[in-house]
């Protein structure tokens, strides 16, 4: 692997910033080319150097933030591990501010948490993180792993919706009991 010109990764940065800025207060279908490098002071050939387009950025920015996580979550496992992996997830969006909860809460960027959450699935899938799970096909394992990801998403909008009225450890350990109480039937 080899390492980028620190020039390049400076501009990357400048425009992946640049954008998530800008998709706090716009919608993705209304950022530019032409505005995105006008706010990053970048030129147009510059960007196209590094991008073929603003989803092609987008697809750059889901990459770190799918690499970022997985670092924090690949050796939790699935079953025994869920209020940590519970934790990490409320954690993990707060610290990434306003680009990640409007990703998680408005409904325009249900795509976008879609392609996100699929990364994910596809770095730990691999690994050992679910080896309680292997005593069921592929497809329960999926709606399984499906209902873990999708509950503790659920219930992180919520809360935000909420306006935050209980402390975000209320809001794991009620999330956490919630799933854990779902899933140990299995």
């Amino acid at each position: 692997m080899t390492k980028e010109d620190l020039r390049v990764q400076r501009t990357k940065k400048i425009l992946k910033e640049t954008f998530k800025t800008m998709l706090i207060n716009l919608s993705y279908e209304k950022i530019t080319v032409k505005d995105l490098c006008e706010k990053s002071m970048i030129n147009r050939r510059t960007f196209y150097l590094h991008y073929d387009s603003i989803d092609n950025l987008l697809e750059d920015i889901q990459l770190d933030y799918t690499i970022e996580f997985y670092k924090i979550i690949k050796d939790y496992d699935f079953y025994y591990d869920i209020d940590k992996l519970t934790y990490e997830y409320f954690s993990f969006s707060e610290k990434n501010g306003l680009i990640f909860e409007k990703i998680n809460t408005n409904p325009n960027f249900e795509y976008i948490r879609q392609q996100m959450v699929q990364k994910v699935k596809m770095y730990v899938k691999d690994d050992n993180n679910f080896k309680y799970f292997d005593k069921f096909d592929n497809y329960k394992k999926n709606i399984i792993i499906s209902f873990i990801n999708d509950s503790t998403v659920s219930c992180y909008r919520s809360w935000i919706k909420d306006g935050r009225k209980i402390s975000m450890e209320e809001a794991i350990e009620l999330t956490t009991l919630l799933i854990k109480n779902g899933i140990k039937e299995l």
